[in-house]
């Protein structure tokens, strides 16, 4: 099943809800209560369902922040790629969790492994 699917599945609609229900209908990053909102993943787990994620690692963003988000992964990520690199960005989070204020990137090739914090 494709994620887009996934996505329509009533499990992950009761979760969304239960998610911006928790967050007061508004973005964890700006406070905007106007814009479309998203329940972003702070991290991915391997095999598991969207809904299947613990509440902690869901945050509500407004579709701006939720999109800037995602860009500055993208962006990574794609750099990478152009390198014929395999890596992994992982989100560290600060002490308000509300979004991350780094991100760690491990980089594998040539027979060695590089981690870097941006």
């Amino acid at each position: 099943m494709k994620y887009s699917e996934k996505l329509k599945d009533p499990r992950w609609q009761k979760k969304r809800l239960e998610i911006f229900e928790r967050d007061d209908w508004k973005c964890q990053s700006c406070g905007n209560t106007k814009l479309t909102l998203h329940v972003h993943h702070k991290k991915y787990l391997e095999k598991a369902e969207p809904w299947e994620y613990p509440d902690e690692l869901l945050i509500t963003y407004c579709k701006s922040c939720h999109d800037k988000e995602k860009d500055k992964i993208l962006q990574i990520e794609q750099i990478l790629k152009n390198l014929s690199l395999d890596y992994r960005i992982m989100p560290i989070y600060g002490p308000s969790d509300d979004s991350p204020e780094r991100y760690l990137i491990e980089v594998m090739g040539f027979g060695r492994k590089w981690n870097q914090l941006i």
